[in-house]
């Protein structure tokens, strides 16, 4: 059983003295993350343009993951990080890209079938309230279709869940030894996580409360742009929480690859590719 309480003070003590790049660099991910929404919503109406920023947020998204988990691995091997510690060889992120459009793949033919589900209970419902009307018996109500519907997707996402924690070292597999092949990551990802699911998940779970505090601010805010009608703070929202992430996102980010040492049984091996220098 990994002990959570350990990682998280190992993280904290990791990060101690060099809390300024990684917050710096959470802060450079939000300003970017956050000009890409910003430039989406501008051009949400010509479809051109929408499409060409949609890709260009996938990729760049696609590309931060990687990268980060690059960054916070060197931290959690207790290297004292600059800012250039952030980039990445081209080999590893062709390579990570490999390795997130494989995990998208398999995520497919889940999300089809809960498609498949819920249109076939709201089709279900429709002609029990369509033949209900016509006949003038009692028939089935709007909300109870909604409930049944999103209790139904609740359950249906749990495989997702699963194949995602699964799937949670795939990329920093690369990211430690990108001479690894794309679909070597993955098995080797799904046999690191066998009986280490549950406790990821669970470290998951201690971070919920930080993260509720983190989004009050943009609660407050969201209430705020809705009862003055005031379209840019409904725009901004997303870069106000994430303000809030500053100091949270090093820390979670470093724990849960602290994780990833335990179960992988790091032990003071040497340190390969991105870890030392670039190549």
């Amino acid at each position: 059983m990994v002990n959570r309480k350990a990682l998280k003070s190992k993280s904290k003590d990791q990060l101690r003295g060099q809390w300024k790049i990684p917050v710096l660099i959470t802060l450079i991910i939000l300003v970017i993350e956050g000009s890409i929404s910003l430039g989406s919503e501008t051009f949400k109406d010509t479809i051109g343009p929408s499409l060409l920023i949609t890709v260009i947020s996938i990729i760049v998204s696609l590309s931060i993951a990687i990268m980060s988990n690059s960054f916070y691995l060197k931290i959690s091997r207790d290297k004292k990080v600059k800012f250039s510690d952030i980039l990445i060889s081209g080999k590893t992120w062709g390579k990570g890209m490999g390795i997130q459009l494989l995990i998208v793949l398999m995520y497919i033919p889940i999300i089809i079938i809960i498609g498949i589900v819920v249109g076939f209970i709201a089709i279900h419902y429709s002609n029990q309230m369509f033949m209900g009307s016509l006949s003038g018996n009692s028939i089935p109500s709007f909300e109870g279709m909604t409930t049944m519907i999103v209790l139904v997707t609740l359950v249906l996402c749990i495989p997702i869940i699963i194949l995602g924690l699964y799937l949670f070292p795939a990329v920093i597999l690369v990211c430690e030894d990108n001479s690894k092949g794309v679909i070597q990551c993955i098995k080797e990802s799904f046999k690191l996580m066998k009986g280490n699911v549950w406790s990821l998940f669970v470290l998951y779970l201690s971070f919920l409360g930080w993260v509720i505090l983190c989004i009050v601010p943009g609660v407050v805010v969201a209430i705020i742009a809705v009862f003055s009608f005031n379209e840019m703070l409904i725009t901004i929202l997303p870069l106000i929480i994430g303000v809030s992430f500053l100091w949270l996102t090093p820390y979670m980010n470093t724990t849960f690859l602290n994780f990833f040492n335990e179960i992988s049984g790091y032990n003071n091996k040497p340190i390969y590719n991105e870890i030392n220098p670039l190549n």
